[in-house]
C-alpha cells in the first residue's frame, strides 16, 4: 500500500512493516537508533522541481530557499547547493554547516533578530561590522549571576550551569576581539557591567562601521557586497593580510 503523504516511495509491505524505498523503518531505527530523521533525496529533489514550476508563474522575482530550522546537515546543505537553492539560515552554527556543505553565502538569508552571545562574538572576527538603526548590541554574560536588578530574569531562580558568585566570561574570542576593536578600557566597561549599547553608541565607540536604516539595510548590505565583490580578489586578499599582520608593501611580504 502506497502512502501519497508520506516521501517518495515510502509504503507498507505485506506484514505490515513501514517501508522507506524499501528499507524497513524498524530495521533503520536498529541500526541507527532512535529518534531518527530520514530524509528521501528523490522526494527533496521531486519538492524542488514542483516548487519551481508553481513559482515561475509568478509575476514577481522570487527565490526558492529552505528553512534550515527544519533540519540541517552538511549532506542536506550540500544537496541544496547544488539544486541552487537558497538557505534561510539564523545563527553562526547554521552558517558553518551551510558552509561545509558548499552553500554559497550570497544565497543564504540571515535573520537580524534574537542572535545568540556566540553569535554576536563571532560577529568581531569579521572585517568590519555594520549594523541597522534599531540594533542593540553587547556581551551580557557576566550578568548571568548578578545580583538583582541586573541579573536576566530568565536566571531569577538560578543558573545550573553558573556559581553563585562568579558568573561567566565572553566566549568565542569575545574577550580578545572586541578590546582589539574599541580598545580595552571600553572593551573593559562593556563586558564588566553587560550593557547592551544602541547602533547610534556602537558607531560612536567604533564597535559598527556603518548604521543604515532599518528598512534599507539589506539593499545597503548588497551594495556594499557588490562594490567590494568588484575588487581583484588577490589584491583584497594582500591589503588584508598587510593590514592583519602590519606589514608595509616595502618591506617586502613574506610570502
Amino acid at each position: 500500500m502506497k502512502l501519497p503523504l508520506f516521501p517518495y516511495a515510502t509504503m507498507i509491505d505485506a506484514a505490515g512493516h513501514l517501508l522507506l524505498k524499501e528499507h524497513r523503518a524498524a530495521d533503520l531505527a536498529r541500526q541507527f537508533g532512535t529518534p531518527l530523521y530520514v530524509y528521501d533525496v528523490t522526494t527533496l529533489r521531486r519538492q524542488i522541481a514542483a516548487y519551481r514550476q508553481a513559482l515561475a508563474a509568478y509575476p514577481a522575482p522570487v527565490r526558492l530557499t529552505y528553512a534550515s530550522k527544519a533540519f540541517l546537515g552538511v549532506a542536506l546543505a550540500r544537496l541544496l547547493a547544488e539544486a541552487e537553492v537558497g538557505l534561510d539560515v539564523a545563527s553562526a552554527g547554521e552558517i558553518f554547516i551551510a558552509r561545509q556543505g558548499g552553500v554559497d553565502p550570497a544565497r543564504m538569508h540571515l535573520h537580524s533578530n534574537n542572535k545568540t552571545r556566540p553569535d554576536l562574538e563571532m560577529a568581531l572576527a569579521a572585517d568590519f561590522i555594520v549594523a541597522a538603526d534599531d540594533a542593540q548590541l553587547g556581551l551580557p554574560e557576566i550578568t548571568l549571576s548578578a545580583h538583582p536588578p541586573y541579573r536576566p530574569k530568565i536566571t531569577e531562580d538560578g543558573d545550573p550551569d553558573q556559581p553563585e558568585y562568579g558568573g561567566s566570561a565572553p566566549g568565542w574570542g569575545g574577550v580578545k576581539r572586541l578590546p582589539e576593536r574599541v580598545g580595552k578600557a571600553l572593551a573593559k566597561e562593556l563586558m564588566f557591567t553587560g550593557v547592551r549599547v544602541d547602533a547610534a553608541r556602537a558607531l560612536q565607540i567604533g564597535l559598527v562601521n556603518a548604521v543604515f536604516p532599518k528598512e534599507e539595510f539589506e539593499d545597503q548590505v548588497k551594495e556594499l557586497a557588490n562594490r567590494i565583490g568588484a575588487m581583484n580578489p588577490y589584491n583584497l586578499r594582500l591589503v588584508k593580510e598587510l593590514v592583519n599582520h602590519g606589514y608595509d608593501l616595502l618591506e617586502g611580504h613574506p610570502s
